[in-house]
């Protein structure tokens, strides 16, 4: 909801295969965050995404299996200025 817009893909790739039918989970990390230039109202938030599922093993326990990766830079409001 406080997104305005992507700043920058740093980098992504898709490191494992999905499948019809599969449920996907997803982490954010936080890595940075800093003022955006000439903008008060918003900020700038570094981020690391990650997909994974479950896999079944051979051994029938389940595995996570991560399936993307994504560092990007996004713009956010404040919510000193928003809320």
């Amino acid at each position: 909801d406080n997104a305005l817009s992507d700043l920058v893909y740093t980098s992504g790739r898709h490191t494992g295969p999905l499948f019809a039918g599969d449920t996907v989970f997803a982490t954010t990390e936080i890595r940075e965050k800093r003022d955006y230039p000439g903008r008060p109202d918003v900020g700038v938030v570094v981020t690391t995404l990650r997909g994974h599922k479950y896999k079944r093993s051979e051994a029938g326990e389940f595995e996570r299996v991560e399936i993307f990766y994504l560092e990007r830079e996004i713009i956010v409001k404040r919510r000193s200025h928003y809320a």
